[in-house]
């Protein structure tokens, strides 16, 4: 049931963001300890350094296993990383979805796409959404999550137990966690 959830959750995700995932890759990391610049090689952010495991236990309400990067290997570059609630009883996940423009295919990036063309166009097609002045560049808020532009950066942040009214406030605390790291 887990799985399930988990499966529903990616891809309601990917469905919004009209993305065509090709395949997966999953790793391991701890994701305890940020770092102030979280850059890589040739500027990509490593997405794990932007939410510790502490943080992901506070906003989930519960103990939380070590960040689970997934690299959805499309166009956009879109790496998503994951934080299960660590019984196995629960069904609670927190996720977060980075795409930035150093991560954009070539062909993308030739014809003038950006992460801002994508959060644009999401929040166009997204009808229920309110907008978030005063986080990041631009934000807005949808009962699947908070979605973020932050210059170059395009992320949105997913708790489950979408019924809870304070999932609203739980994303943005994690999203001002996020936009401090960048």
């Amino acid at each position: 049931m887990k799985s399930r959830c988990l499966s529903i959750t990616l891809a309601l995700l990917i469905l919004v963001l009209s993305l065509t995932a090709c395949s997966s890759t999953t790793s391991k990391d701890a994701g305890q300890t940020p770092a102030s610049k979280s850059e890589s090689k040739a500027g990509l952010i490593d997405p794990t350094k932007l939410i510790t495991q502490e943080e992901a236990t506070q906003a989930l309400g519960e103990a939380s296993k070590a960040a689970e990067l997934k690299d959805t290997k499309n166009p956009l570059g879109q790496k998503l990383v994951l934080f299960n609630a660590a019984s196995e009883k629960s069904f609670k996940l927190l996720q977060l979805s980075f795409i930035q423009n150093e991560g954009l295919a070539t062909e993308k990036l030739a014809s003038g796409y950006t992460v801002k063309q994508l959060y644009t166009d999401t929040r166009k097609n997204l009808q229920d959404a309110t907008d978030l002045p005063g986080l990041g560049d631009q934000a807005f808020w949808v009962p699947s999550g908070l979605h973020v532009l932050k210059g170059n950066v395009y992320f949105s942040i997913t708790l489950t137990n979408l019924s809870k009214p304070d999932n609203l406030e739980k994303a943005k605390i994690v999203a001002q966690k996020v936009l401090s790291r960048l």
